[in-house]
């Protein structure tokens, strides 16, 4: 079905679909394969599992090529993630380019990244993020070791980084190399996002979503602080999507006392169709992130309808001006319950007024054409 001009691209990725629960990692590469299907060859080596499952996918054959949408993909059982097979399976194939989603990921990062190196292939290395200061701040010691041990037998040197925005790029070049070559170029959202807003604003209620794993770098203990507090003419109902990644961390979310009129509703992680019904069944997308490298749920919201209350840690900025909500600096949560309790008092008709176009208005901010463009350009 493909042409032999197409250039093969090998994806080194964690999870991949039918995987969800990571949420992003998974978005990122799904809707660049989708978008460049016809025109890149794309081989997807990943793991035989989704985010944080103890079983492989039932009925998904392991350790062989098989097609999944628009690439051949390649699930690696626990017992074949060794830097041989990653190493054979490079040198066995015809790869153009070799793409790694991520930096720290023992199998399918630095497997990849080193047999790549031995093989003299052309690596891109995408790193979602996890060289922002809120990423690097966790485990620091154990990643900042990694990246010392990398610049010290130069496997970036001759790898092209992919950056998705300004902010990482310099953090690219702060914590690889100030020379280091950049690609930058934006994620590619979901093409089709069926979901919609489905029901009518109250005065006085506020129906609140998050999608988000459950851990430190998300700020969820900071947003259920951000409703302690709340007048009592106020009922807020808000739902957290997503897996907890840290049962230390929830915990300590779940002890937050929250007052009355505030209920909150753990749902675990969701499908990507449950998530996107959940969404458009809420006033307010609600996630104050201590960063976020693109942020597809934050689009996603936008995209049904939802206007969105997050840090301005994302790349979605300037929200107020463009009427899709509001992005502000951490450290004080009276800004964003101020902004809570506004929206909350909106009935429909000020909701309307507000944010009735926010789906046609975050629709502008992705141009498809050029951003696929700079894609096929990077693995040309």
């Amino acid at each position: 079905m493909e042409s032999t001009n197409q250039p093969v691209v090998f994806v080194f990725t964690d999870w991949y679909l039918p995987g969800y629960k990571a949420g992003g990692p998974i978005s990122s590469c799904a809707n660049l394969i989708s978008a460049l299907g016809d025109s890149v060859r794309f081989k997807v080596v990943c793991g035989d599992r989704d985010y944080l499952d103890e079983e492989p996918y039932p009925d998904v054959v392991l350790n062989k090529w098989i097609t999944t949408g628009h690439a051949d993909v390649m699930y690696i059982s626990a017992a074949k993630r060794k830097y041989s097979v990653i190493k054979k399976l490079l040198s066995d194939n015809k790869s153009d380019h070799v793409y790694i989603n991520g930096l720290f990921s023992r199998v399918f990062s630095i497997f990849p990244l080193l047999a790549a190196t031995k093989l003299q292939l052309k690596t891109i290395i995408a790193p979602r993020g996890m060289l922002a200061p809120g990423a690097l701040g966790l485990k620091s010691r154990k990643k900042q070791a990694f990246l010392n041990l990398g610049k010290s037998f130069g496997v970036y040197r001759k790898s092209v980084f992919h950056a998705t925005h300004a902010h990482e790029a310099a953090h690219i070049l702060e914590n690889i190399h100030s020379d280091c070559k950049i690609v930058e170029l934006a994620n590619i959202p979901k093409i089709v996002f069926p979901a919609t807003r489905s029901r009518e604003k109250k005065a006085n209620v506020l129906r609140m979503v998050s999608v988000a794993r459950i851990a430190r770098e998300k700020n969820i203990d900071f947003a259920l602080n951000c409703l302690r507090g709340m007048p009592g003419h106020i009922q807020i109902h808000f739902t957290l999507i997503g897996p907890v990644y840290d049962a230390g961390y929830s915990e300590r979310c779940r002890s937050i006392a929250l007052p009355e009129n505030v209920t909150l509703e753990w749902v675990g992680p969701k499908t990507p169709i449950e998530t996107g019904k959940l969404i458009g069944d809420s006033d307010l997308f609600f996630l104050p992130t201590l960063g976020e490298n693109y942020g597809h749920a934050i689009l996603e919201a936008l995209l049904c309808g939802i206007p969105v209350l997050i840090s301005d840690q994302t790349p979605w900025t300037s929200l107020s001006a463009n009427g899709l909500g509001l992005d502000l600096p951490l450290g004080d949560t009276a800004p964003y319950r101020k902004y809570i309790e506004k929206v909350s008092e909106m009935d429909g008709a000020a909701y309307a007024l507000a944010f009735g176009s926010v789906a046609e208005k975050a629709a502008k901010l992705v141009v498809l054409p050029e951003l696929i463009a700079g894609y096929k350009s990077l693995f040309e």
